[in-house]
């Protein structure tokens, strides 16, 4: 994560109202790794162990460094570029991985999430930090392409009430955080623990 000490899970299954959307047969080549970055390769264990990840289960790999938008900070280029690949039609999930955070259990392949969270939209990391609390963590994210969560991203790059210029951390996730309600968890929204997924390259395996 570009601004945590702990790299959480986050992943986003398909809504309730969209369920017939990928409902569960996934080709993996339709499953996009992608990170977004233009810190080039100060993280090479990252990188070598999440190409590795790819490679295991059959997913396209994009690593991205182009702006798209030039007035908000880095961090919201990540929301960008998940709402560019949801628009592609023949992807059916998108696994967002920050640079520096890798896959700490590569045996556990993206189909499995959403096999074992079957009814979930979003699958949500925990994290509990000092400065954040009891929080959500967007450094890995898992994106079921669906109306559901494209309209939630749309909701992410424009929500008037999200601030998108402030000078410090952690600006999409913030964001994320106002948009989901208390409502959401525990129906639509599922949390697991920290560490369960990912962890930061400087972490011992």
């Amino acid at each position: 994560m570009l601004t945590l000490t702990f790299v959480i899970c986050f992943l986003i299954n398909v809504g309730h109202a969209c369920e017939e959307e990928h409902k569960g047969n996934f080709n993996p080549s339709a499953i996009v790794m992608a990170t977004w970055s233009n810190r080039g390769t100060r993280f090479p264990i990252s990188k070598a162990l999440n190409l590795r990840y790819a490679k295991r289960h059959s997913y396209r790999v994009m690593f991205n460094d182009t702006r798209a938008l030039e007035s908000f900070p880095y961090a919201w280029e990540k929301i960008a570029l998940v709402k560019y690949l949801l628009q592609n039609k023949s992807v059916q999930a998108v696994f967002l991985i920050d640079d520096d955070a890798f896959v700490r259990k590569p045996n556990i392949s993206v189909q499995q999430w959403f096999v074992k969270f079957p009814k979930a939209s979003i699958i949500v990391g925990i994290q509990d930090a000092y400065n954040h609390g009891h929080t959500i963590n967007t450094g890995v994210m898992i994106i079921r392409n669906t109306r559901w969560s494209r309209v939630f991203f749309d909701d992410v790059l424009i929500n008037p009430s999200c601030n998108r210029t402030k000078k410090r951390c952690c600006w999409e996730q913030d964001c994320m955080r106002k948009l989901l309600k208390p409502t959401h968890y525990n129906g639509v929204v599922q949390e697991i623990p920290l560490g369960e997924f990912n962890c930061q390259e400087s972490h011992k395996l």
